[in-house]
């Protein structure tokens, strides 16, 4: 569909209403010598497109129908980035990791797979970890497969069974890995949990945290 996502008769002409999720891209070019001394006039203004297209979104579809994503060249805009019954903005100096629409998983910056590549390159075992868990039949350094690969892992997300809820994160933990053969790496928490206004992933929780549905 030809047309801009600021203008709602291309959205709906794009059925973004019937999506299950939304990716919202950048048109901003990150210079190749981009760095701190940018002026934070600049930055702001770099990714006004998309922070505009996600404004849109979040005004033109019912509040937690669609799961959005928008990707921001600068981590400083992820302040911008708007949700639900909450207003945009806040500190300049507040980490990007803190901010709820990332905790959520709404909001992107290639600035981190920039990170991620320079860690593998010093780390080569890093590189092996992220192949093991993205890729787990592939070899991260060639060469033969292990036999330990060969069994198949994967990434899943997996609805927390009833009989669960409200007990502690350590007998999940304990059944998965002795009935399923599963190894839990966190748990996504509902909107409302210790006042949160979105979800939220909690990697490697407290092995007493309290199980909850949402």
């Amino acid at each position: 569909v030809h047309g801009s996502p600021d203008v709602r008769a291309n959205l709906d002409l794009a059925f973004v209403t019937r999506a299950s999720a939304v990716a919202v891209l950048s048109s901003a070019a990150r210079s190749a010598d981009e760095s701190s001394e940018v002026p934070s006039e600049q930055v702001g203004l770099a990714d006004r497109n998309a922070l505009v297209a996600s404004v849109e979104l979040e005004d033109h579809l019912p509040a937690g129908s669609v799961h959005t994503v928008v990707e921001l060249m600068h981590e400083s805009n992820f302040r911008f980035v708007r949700h639900a019954g909450q207003r945009a903005g806040g500190p300049h100096d507040m980490d990007s990791y803190l901010w709820p629409a990332f905790a959520a998983g709404r909001v992107f910056s290639p600035a981190m797979l920039d990170t991620l590549m320079c860690q593998t390159f010093y780390n080569p075992d890093e590189l092996e970890l992220l192949t093991s868990l993205l890729q787990p039949e592939a070899s991260a350094l060639g060469g033969e497969v292990p036999p330990w690969k060969k069994l198949g892992a994967h990434l899943l997300q997996r609805e927390l069974p009833r009989d669960f809820v409200g007990r502690p994160y350590e007998e999940l933990f304990a059944w998965l890995a002795l009935h399923n053969g599963d190894v839990a790496l966190g748990l996504y928490r509902p909107s409302g949990t210790l006042t949160a206004p979105l979800p939220y992933v909690c990697t490697n929780p407290a092995k007493n945290t309290r199980l909850v549905t949402g």
